[in-house]
């Protein structure tokens, strides 16, 4: 299986604001949900966490495991794990940080608000979970017919690919499922300028289903990827969620949510 690199150059943005929210120090427990993998595997070296990095399908699981044992990245305290979201078999109370990064919008049916109860219910009193998912002024539901993420669909039916939250949705179905209390939000807006659109569009497209376009993107973006943070960094903007500007093209809301104590 090939390892999905970060091609999608806003999410370097939602890495940056989502380490500050985690508030991360050496000798933590991490539970990833199925975040991109590099992540998770960055701050666990970085803060030396107790980490586990999980996913709901194990051969995305063994192949990273089998890189991260490759470069030398192999830690006891790093953990690899197939697990559902919606179900991860964890005791309650178990970890001091969860993380979540554009995965939620994905989950079909109700497991959006599933998976906000399970981290809730996993989260020690005092702990923080940080998610992120797309944001509008305005609930979408974007479908596809196309092979995503590695998932064959002989028979093109139409498929959940994800969810746009407004206001309304992201407290019935991310905030209240969770039981937590929403201590800060970050609105990433993205200038609406060729490259803006060429990069949000373009390049978000390309990992989720490996068409003969999308390869051929893909490589003709290779050139761009060392400039990735800079270019996220300079074409996209904070802003507040509940006064989301006219101009804004493209948006993700990153927020930190706590588990009061007792």
């Amino acid at each position: 299986m090939q390892l999905a690199p970060i091609t999608s150059f806003p999410r370097l943005a939602e890495f940056e604001v989502a380490e500050r929210f985690l508030d991360l120090r050496t000798g933590l427990s991490l539970l990833d949900l199925a975040s991109p993998k590099i992540f998770g595997l960055v701050l666990s070296r970085r803060f030396s966490l107790d980490a586990w990095l999980t996913d709901i399908w194990e051969e995305e699981v063994s192949a990273w495991k089998a890189w991260a044992e490759s470069a030398g990245w192999a830690d006891p305290k790093l953990r690899f794990e197939a697990c559902d979201a919606r179900r991860t078999g964890f005791p309650d109370k178990s970890f001091d940080r969860v993380v979540s990064i554009s995965v939620l919008e994905h989950i079909e049916g109700d497991g959006d608000s599933s998976a906000m109860r399970e981290m809730g219910r996993v989260l020690k009193p005092g702990g923080i979970a940080v998610v992120s998912i797309p944001f509008s002024r305005r609930f979408k539901m974007k479908m596809t017919r196309s092979r995503i993420y590695g998932v064959e669909n002989p028979g093109k039916k139409e498929q959940l690919f994800l969810r746009v939250y407004d206001q309304q949705t992201l407290e019935q179905r991310i905030l209240r499922p969770s039981g937590l209390f929403l201590q800060e939000a970050t609105a990433l807006g993205l200038r609406t300028s060729f490259w803006s659109r060429f990069f949000a569009e373009a390049l978000s497209d390309t990992t989720q289903s490996l068409t003969r376009r999308n390869k051929l993107v893909y490589l003709l973006t290779l050139p761009f990827f060392p400039a990735f943070p800079r270019l996220s960094r300079s074409l996209r903007y904070r802003a507040d969620y509940r006064r989301l500007p006219v101009s804004l093209y493209f948006h993700d809301i990153v927020l930190k949510l706590v588990k009061k104590r007792p």
